[in-house]
């Protein structure tokens, strides 16, 4: 995961940077100052850090949408956003702000606004939202339920009635 994370950053980071600004050079640099951030080294132990090479890949993903409007790239630009939403949370804060400032911007500058695809993509950053929001709330159900479940299956002697009280919760 963390060694593969930097080449995967850094070629993101040049493929959003290099499209949005059509020169291969600040996409090279922004690549390589991306996957080599000094915050990266310094927090090299924080492995759930190192897999930010989806937030370039779903706002380039999500701008080429509001642009072209092929579906496929509103289907690729949510999913990364979804991956990189599940990474981290603190990961997840800066993603959401990065897509806002990008949206923000593509709201100001881009020019004919196709509102159909403006709308859909709303709608499929809500359903996103909805998604991380189940499986997160899952995940934490499921860590903060394990005390609840050792003491249901203790008061009842067996795990199967907890499980299926678990369940049914």
């Amino acid at each position: 995961v963390v060694l593969t994370s930097f080449p995967l950053a850094a070629l993101a980071a040049f493929a959003l940077v290099a499209a949005t600004t059509r020169s291969g050079w600040a996409g090279l640099v922004a690549g390589l100052v991306y996957a080599f951030a000094p915050w990266r080294a310094r927090h090299f132990v924080a492995v759930q850090t190192f897999s930010v090479q989806y937030m370039p890949l779903a706002l380039l993903a999500l701008l080429a949408y509001l642009r072209r409007g092929r579906p496929w790239l509103l289907v690729a630009g949510l999913a990364a956003l979804t991956v990189q939403l599940l990474v981290a949370y603190y990961v997840a804060y800066g993603m959401l702000v990065a897509l806002a400032v990008a949206l923000g911007v593509a709201a100001v500058t881009e020019r004919p606004v196709v509102w159909r695809r403006w709308l859909t993509l709303a709608g499929g950053v809500a359903l996103v939202l909805g998604v991380v929001g189940v499986v997160v709330r899952a995940v934490i159900g499921t860590l903060g339920g394990r005390a609840v479940r050792g003491r249901l299956a203790a008061s009842f002697g067996r795990d199967l009635p907890a499980a299926l009280i678990e369940d049914a919760v």
